[in-house]
């Protein structure tokens, strides 16, 4: 693209050049000087439309690139983000998990510490009901 520019200003440069050495030739007045100077306008109206198209071009060209980038970027972001969520969530879930396995451990350890007691009679049955259900209120397994 760079390159067709480059030969399209060049091709301009040599117009203009040889207009104004044919243009320094002519007589003032003339029919044929006035149809030079109109060319000459003519391709230098053509040249800033080019010029202008060139830079709209490259204008649009660089925000393209931009978006990308910033798409880009963004996307990077949402995945971190992503994976620190993931983290944290498993993070969470190790500590619930531990957290109810310690519940489940208490509550299995009194059930048979109560039972032992009770059938060694160190404790009546209602007593280890009792306990049992203390536990059963501090473990709270209706909470999950």
């Amino acid at each position: 693209m760079e390159n067709r520019n480059e030969e399209i200003r060049e091709l301009y440069d040599e117009a203009v050049a040889s207009s104004l050495e044919h243009l320094d030739t002519l007589p003032k007045d003339s029919k044929e000087y006035a149809d030079c100077v109109d060319s000459m306008t003519k391709m230098y109206r053509l040249r800033m439309e080019q010029a202008k198209a060139d830079d709209e071009y490259e204008d649009a060209y660089k925000r393209r690139i931009e978006e990308i980038e910033k798409r880009q970027a963004d996307n990077e972001l949402r995945k971190q983000q992503m994976a620190q969520q993931h983290k944290e969530f498993k993070m969470k879930l190790l500590a619930d998990v531990a957290t109810n396995a310690v519940k489940i451990g208490t509550f299995v350890v009194v059930g048979k510490w109560s039972a032992v007691l009770e059938s060694g009679g160190v404790i009546a049955s209602g007593t280890a009901k009792n306990l049992i259900r203390g536990v059963q209120k501090f473990v709270d397994f209706n909470k999950y």
